[in-house]
């Protein structure tokens, strides 16, 4: 029984390891607000949607211009003569667009390459409807598990060693829990 604990506890915590330097690095961009943004502005002239809606209107625009992304229309009131304002964005990279009714779309495109992909990792998804943060999202509940697991079976594992290693382990894992809690704060 022990051998099989520490198997699933070994495995089970390399499974883990993706997730876990995923979620570190993107910790880090956060509490240090690492910016490598890089915005381009661009126009473009496309054939005006016919929609009766804003929401299908602004999707319309979007595959016209060839990009993809989450739409957020805003939900201003404005009359037939107004530009539709509309955002669209998709994990390293949003836009902003301004359509007018004769079909020029004015696009500014901001890019925050691999670092704001990691970085969006690392919180709840915006997108509901997106297999990919579906799919993260259950890896985090499983990771969640897995993790509560590995430190439970790693505790029951250590309990009863005596000796040096015992104190070289235990003395380990308070040392890395007190570098934890202090890189945290």
């Amino acid at each position: 029984m022990r051998r099989w604990i520490r198997d699933l506890h070994l495995y089970l915590g390399l499974l883990c390891i993706p997730y876990v330097v995923v979620f570190s690095v993107s910790s880090i961009l956060l509490t240090h607000r690492v910016q490598l943004a890089s915005t381009t502005e661009w126009q473009r002239e496309i054939a005006p949607p016919v929609a009766l809606d804003d929401r299908a209107r602004a999707a319309a625009a979007l595959a016209a211009l060839g990009l993809s992304g989450h739409l957020k229309v805003s939900r201003e009131n404005r009359d037939a003569t107004a530009p539709l304002r509309f955002r669209a964005s998709r994990p390293g990279r949003s836009y902003q667009i301004e359509l007018h009714p004769v079909g020029l779309a004015r696009v500014r495109e901001t890019s925050w390459g691999l670092l704001g992909i990691i970085r969006e990792l690392h919180g709840p998804p915006g997108r509901k409807d997106s297999l990919w943060a579906l799919s993260w999202t259950l890896y985090t509940e499983l990771t969640t598990a897995v993790l509560l697991f590995a430190v439970a079976s790693g505790v029951w594992m250590a309990l009863p060693l005596r000796g040096p290693r015992a104190i070289g382990i235990w003395a380990g894992g308070f040392g890395l829990v007190v570098v934890l809690a202090i890189a945290i704060w």
